[in-house]
């Protein structure tokens, strides 16, 4: 498969998904097996500088080209959703990288690094973490409304 218009691609870490980088604003994400493409939109017109995965392949970090106070978005890869924003100061993101861990964002900004702990648990470490914090959980009817892509398996599931 050709693609055209392409500025950068980055693997994720397993190798199953390539972001592939354009200068109209979007970040795409090519799964390997199936062909599958989805986008990734960052909410800006400007191009963008550069993309890295998290170790897991759960979280890519995007950086816009722009004002030099473009923050950094982290997304969610499965759905596309904005998970964290970061605003690494009065210069522009030139380069991201990961920790092996995946807590902490390096942030090069021409000639400075910030390290940024991007520590983001999963959706399912959230949902219990909330449930234990109200001392409830959820019905059936409760999980299907307000979590609808979360399975019982979250620990905050009651019958």
């Amino acid at each position: 498969m050709a693609l055209h218009n392409i500025d950068t691609a980055v693997f994720s870490p397993d190798g199953t998904r390539l972001a592939l980088v354009g200068q109209e604003g979007t970040v795409r994400i090519w799964h390997l097996a199936t062909g599958a493409l989805h986008t990734v939109r960052t909410g800006r017109d400007h191009p963008v500088r550069a993309v890295a995965f998290a170790p897991d392949g759960r979280t890519l970090a995007v950086a816009s080209i722009g004002a030099d106070d473009e923050p950094v978005t982290l997304f969610d890869v499965p759905t596309g959703h904005a998970r964290r924003t970061i605003k690494p100061g009065a210069h522009g993101p030139l380069s991201l990288v990961f920790s092996p861990d995946g807590h902490t964002l390096a942030i090069s900004t021409g000639g400075f690094v910030g390290l940024w702990n991007v520590d983001l648990h999963d959706p399912a470490h959230a949902i219990r973490t909330l449930c234990e914090a109200v001392g409830t959980t959820f019905t059936p009817r409760e999980m299907s409304r307000y979590l609808p892509d979360e399975s019982a398996e979250t620990g905050c599931f009651r019958r």
